[in-house]
């Protein structure tokens, strides 16, 4: 601490250090090879590559195995790809080429990042028995038959597995004269899952002169089909049946290993067959049964094909199916058992993430997963090396399996760890970063009390406070204060006698000018780097003033000082690594009508006559009044009418209810983030302009307007100003005033809409007054940029549409970024759409109109009281049959949003009314991949749909898994690919849904 008569100097205004300083980060795959590749065999022509492509501080270099054995690329066969990181591409491979690869990542530190495995497998077609006599089968007209291929109900191994067809064909000459394909929406003549060909009745027509049925399995990467021997129908239509009573053909059947049951695979699209003969072609209905043997669908699935078709697999799929077949002959049922087995899948604790660590402190690696039939113990890897579990300082028990912990870590065990998880069906590999850093210590120290007399009183004190972290993490300082009157630490205000300077990257102090006032005060300086914080306390006394309380502008804005040592991750991957010194502002607060004091600057006022606008409010009986916004003569709801009630829990397991607008509270007991301080932002009407109408709902209207001395520069500012469209409307009056709670509590983020002031408490129309967007929402952006360039993207690659694969994937990280804030401050959304998305001038999502669902304490869920429309094609299955709204809810309703995003902005489940998609969400169903869209975009919106809440991923992680694919070096979208008719004319909904 130092007492001096001399000016210091201010800082006034943000700044930046930068310094180089070096950085190691662990190899970090961006693209990885596929699991599975066909090749073809003495083809000059045929090229095939295994992508492999890192990032990491070194560049990675990259080895390949197979069989796990160091493959020597560049010597035969297998080449580098030029400027390709670590992908390998091969030309004409022949039968030595077939064989599991894997690609590994390494630095000069002996850090590894391991790839998936790729099987790269010959391309076989096998061959039908065949018999050059043809065989002929007579049958009565009306009656059923089946055809089989060469005599034996199933096809040849083929690799790919081969598309079995059936055709009808005239031979001549030993040539194919004429060919009739059986199609596949033949109700009439339909190719079981064995590729049997079977006849629900026969027809005269089924049997002409010369010609003949065969079978062929097509190869679609040879092109090449074989074909079965052939087959002639005899139809004796002398007498023939009029009526036939339905009877089951085939139904689909287990395969012999798995018991009574047919096994599917979670997360597989797979298709259920019943296939009854009759005349007329039975209609097939199709019906679950619950564990009591009762139909759950009474009115059944009507498929034309006869099939039933189960579109991402899960759990609720498992359990038994009835499907019956019905005609004016009659009806006949048959039931098929379904389980439904897994692959290995993270629990709940999530797929294991790069981890943090203060050094001394033990880290704890867990891979734990779930799958049927259970996973194998996992294996534990170090920087790809099997790791040993019985060394000293690792505690591992085999009574869980699933994890070990490494005691006392410290820089030397900077490493990347990796598991490998398996059962039968696959297996589940990740890898984790483990970074140690060091801890904050405290340099230079502010003494502990500091007094003075009255008439001795130096110009300034200043406190110094010096401190050290981890070299690769930025340290935060931030000055606190506290007083005997409140008893409660709050950031110290930069400003009026207070002034912040920083000394280097490692001292920020704080000097008190004792001019500009008394002051007295409890100081305390906090140094943290986002692991391990330290802090110290000083007191400034003065003696003539006594146990006197600080006096502290409530208006100045609160500063929080960076000293940054690292930049983020993703620029130091694109450039060299930097150290930033970083002044980062909060949030300035607002003034108050009856605020005591004010500082000068924002003393101005704006001209005499100016702000007093009037816009025409509709009253309950449909006229039109006209209304000052400055609220002169305004009435105003009675206290407590319209008051929303909400469960909150209490510690002790019981219901608290407390009103969200805080008049007359039953308890103070309430969970400590109820007492997150608000901002005070409500200003003049004065300060306030409002113009044209630029949006309106159900609730609420929303006017160009401008705000006064926003910028603190006197002058007039655009802004949005959100109001009611009924003020004598006592539940939408309380409505906005809850979005305005919700956002009061929030600091500034890059993708949400900000919100510069109010005017709710002076008796006029209730404002919100917003940042200006002034590109609209996403949704219509989307709309008319495909309406602008329709031919563009049904071109390959559409190299000149205004939006790219990396627009559109911003888009999604944005909002994701945006949510993962929103749910970190315990706030749901309940309506996200990208029509509650704005964009910025510079195309940044921002995430708006998400303060009607505030979070609702401990439960974290809120239940949805209001009949107004709904939201329905993005409504999760626990919203939709609960009217449950939790953080979960939002991410599958993000998943919604990412489809919007992939097709330019179209209506979710095309050509379906609201009560379809809710049958057929609540049933399993999942929109299907868009041609376009690559499946690693897919897996993510599948993600967000998993049926069970808690297995889908937070907001955070969606983030980082969409960063991943943002910077990939592969078309996420390719246009080229984008099926217009499938999304055209579908921008409609019901009317009583909100879309």
């Amino acid at each position: 601490m130092t007492m001096t008569k001399a000016a210091v100097v201010v800082i006034t205004a943000f700044f930046t250090t930068v310094m180089t300083q070096d950085m190691k980060l662990p190899p970090r795959f961006i693209v990885q090879p596929n699991r599975q590749y066909y090749f073809k065999v003495d083809d000059a022509t045929f090229t095939q590559e295994l992508p492999c492509r890192a990032k990491g501080i070194p560049e990675p270099y990259y080895e390949w195995k197979k069989f796990g054995e160091l493959l020597s690329v560049g010597t035969r066969g297998w080449n580098w790809k030029p400027n390709g990181g670590g992908t390998i591409s091969i030309n004409g491979p022949d039968f030595s080429d077939e064989g599991y690869y894997q690609c590994l990542a390494r630095n000069t530190d002996g850090m590894v990042a391991v790839s998936t495995v790729a099987f790269f497998q010959r391309a076989r077609a096998g061959a039908f028995p065949y018999n050059q006599t043809v065989e002929t089968k007579v049958v009565r007209e009306g009656e059923n038959v089946t055809l089989v291929c060469s005599g034996k109900p199933q096809f040849p191994y083929a690799a790919p597995n081969p598309t079995i067809q059936w055709e009808l064909y005239t031979p001549a000459s030993g040539s194919v004269k004429e060919t009739q394909a059986i199609m596949a929406d033949d109700k009439r003549r339909q190719v079981d899952q064995s590729g049997a060909l079977r006849f629900a009745f026969v027809t005269r027509d089924d049997s002409q002169p010369n010609q003949q049925y065969r079978c062929s399995a097509y190869n679609s990467l040879l092109k090449l089909s074989v074909f079965g021997s052939p087959v002639k129908l005899s139809v004796d239509s002398t007498n023939p049946l009029t009526v036939n009573a339905p009877k089951l053909m085939y139904k689909t059947a287990p395969e012999p290993s798995s018991g009574p049951s047919v096994v599917f695979l979670k997360g597989q699209n797979r298709t259920l067959s019943c296939i009854f003969a009759g005349k007329p072609v039975p209609t097939i209905r199709w019906y679950k049964l619950d564990a009591n043997g009762r139909l759950m669908n009474p009115d059944g699935i009507v498929d034309k094909t006869q099939n039933l078709v189960i579109q991402v697999v899960n759990f609720d799929h498992e359990g038994t199916y009835r499907c019956t077949g019905s005609n004016p002959g009659g009806s006949q049922s048959a039931e098929i058992q379904v389980a439904v087995e897994a692959a290995p899948f993270w629990t709940k604790t999530g797929r294991p993430k790069d981890t943090n660590v203060t050094a001394g402190d033990d880290f704890t690696f867990e891979c734990g997963t779930e799958g049927i039939p259970a996973p194998d113990k996992p294996k534990f890897y170090s920087n790809g090396v099997e790791l040993d579990l019985s060394q000293p300082r690792i505690v591992y028990d085999e009574q869980e399996p699933t994890k070990f912990t490494l005691k006392n870590v410290s820089k030397a065990d900077l490493q990347v760890f990796q598991c490998n998880v398996s059962n039968k069906h696959d297996y589940l590999y990740a890898s984790v970063y483990l970074n140690v850093l060091l801890r904050t210590q405290l340099l230079v120290e502010p003494e502990q009390n500091v007094s003075y007399e009255e008439d001795n009183k130096p110009t300034n004190v200043r406190f110094n406070c010096s401190a050290k972290g981890d070299p690769m993490t930025p340290l935060t300082f931030t000055w606190m204060y506290n007083t005997p009157e409140t008893d409660k630490w709050m950031p110290l205000p930069a400003g009026g006698p207070y002034t912040f300077i920083m000394d280097n990257e490692h001292a920020v102090d704080l000097d008190i000018s004792l001019e500009k006032g008394s002051v007295h005060a409890q100081y305390k300086c906090v140094v943290e780097n986002g692991y391990m914080p330290a802090e110290v306390l000083a007191t400034l006394w003065n003696e003539n003033a006594g146990p006197t309380s600080i006096s502290i502008d409530p208006f100045l804005p609160v500063w929080t000082l960076v000293a940054a040592v690292a930049t983020t991750l993703a620029l130091s991957l694109l450039s060299s690594v930097v150290i930033a010194v970083i002044v980062r502002r909060k949030r300035r607060q607002r003034y108050a009508d009856d605020a005591p004091e004010m500082n000068e600057e924002l003393m101005q006022t704006p001209p005499a006559g100016v702000g007093s606008y009037e816009i025409p409010l509709q009253m309950n009986n449909g006229t039109s009044l006209s209304r000052s916004l400055h609220g002169e003569n305004e009435v105003t709801p009675p206290a407590g009418v319209g008051s929303y009630e909400i469960p909150l829990q209490m510690n002790n397991g019981t219901s608290l209810s407390r009103s969200l607008h805080g008049e007359n509270e039953v308890a103070d007991d309430v969970p400590m983030y109820l007492e997150v301080p608000t901002l005070n932002t409500e200003i003049p009407r004065t300060h306030v302009r409002v113009h044209a109408e630029i949006g309106s709902g159900s609730f609420g209207q929303v006017y160009m307007g401008e705000i006064y001395n926003q910028n603190g520069q006197g002058e007039w500012t655009a802004a949005a100003v959100k109001t009611v469209r009924d003020p004598h409307d006592s539940a939408l009056v309380k409505d906005l005033k809850d979005e305005l709670k919700v956002m009061q509590i929030l600091r500034p983020h890059p993708n949400v809409v900000t919100l510069f002031a109010s005017c709710t408490r002076d008796g006029g129309v209730p404002m919100i007054i917003l940042e200006y967007l002034p590109n609209g929402n996403l949704q219509t952006s989307l709309r008319n940029d495909r309406a602008r360039n329709k031919a563009v993207y049904n071109n390959l690659y559409g190299a000149s549409a205004s939006l790219t694969s990396r627009d559109l994937m911003k888009y999604a990280v944005d909002v994701a970024n945006g949510m993962a804030f929103l749910s970190s401050m315990s706030i749901l959304h309940r309506d996200l759409a990208a029509r509650n998305v704005l964009l910025s001038d510079d195309k940044r999502c921002k995430v708006s109109d998400f303060g009607f669902a505030r979070d609702v304490i401990e439960s974290h869920q809120y239940e949805m009281k209001s009949q107004g429309r709904v939201p329905v094609r993005w409504m999760s299955p626990e919203a939709l049959n609960d009217q449950i709204f939790t953080s979960q809810s939002d991410v599958w309703a993000y998943g919604v949003l990412l489809w919007e995003i992939v097709t330019l902005g179209c209506i979710p489940y095309p050509g379906m009314s609201a009560e379809q998609v809710m049958r057929k969400i609540t049933n399993g169903y999942r929109m299907p991949r868009p041609q376009h869209c690559s499946q690693d975009m897919y897996g993510i919106m599948l993600s967000c749909w998993e049926g069970a809440p808690n297995a889908r991923p937070s907001f955070k992680d969606l983030t980082s898994s969409l960063n991943e694919l943002l910077v990939a070096d592969y078309d996420v979208l390719t246009f080229g690919e984008f099926e217009e008719a499938l999304y055209d004319n579908v921008d409609k909904c019901d009317g009583d849904e909100k879309c």
